[in-house]
């Protein structure tokens, strides 16, 4: 058996009238959105990244909750420039500075280390905001 359903305007999918048996769901990582917590729901089952298998379901099993989570990317931004008053307020006036390289390090809510960074041609005293 391979069936698909697409989710309804709410989010929810329903996979109806199933014989007994053992099934596995498969989430297609929809476009513009990072992978979020997948949690498996009832009658149970294995959980991996986009798949829950070795779901099975006995008569009259109705399972619910097997939820697939999705995160929307998220930004840091600012300018460097040369703050002329030293107020660390980028004003008209201020001079942009480009070429500076910024490096973000951190960890990202899987628990990776993040550390990615732009070439730096010269060293000068600038503020960040």
């Amino acid at each position: 058996m391979n069936t698909t359903t697409t989710t309804a305007a709410d989010g929810s999918y329903t996979f109806g009238t199933l014989r007994p048996g053992t099934y596995t769901i498969a989430e297609t990582q929809p476009a513009g959105f990072l992978d979020g917590k997948d949690t498996i729901g009832t009658p149970g089952g294995t959980t991996n990244n986009d798949v829950f298998s070795n779901i099975v379901l006995a008569p009259a099993t109705n399972g619910a909750n097997n939820n697939f989570g999705e995160l929307q990317a998220a930004t840091i931004a600012g300018s460097v420039y040369l703050d002329a008053n030293d107020d660390g307020i980028f004003q008209v006036g201020e001079t942009p500075q480009p070429g500076v390289t910024l490096t973000l390090t951190g960890t990202d809510d899987l628990g990776n280390a993040v550390n990615p960074h732009r070439d730096q041609p010269t060293r000068r005293q600038l503020h960040l905001w």
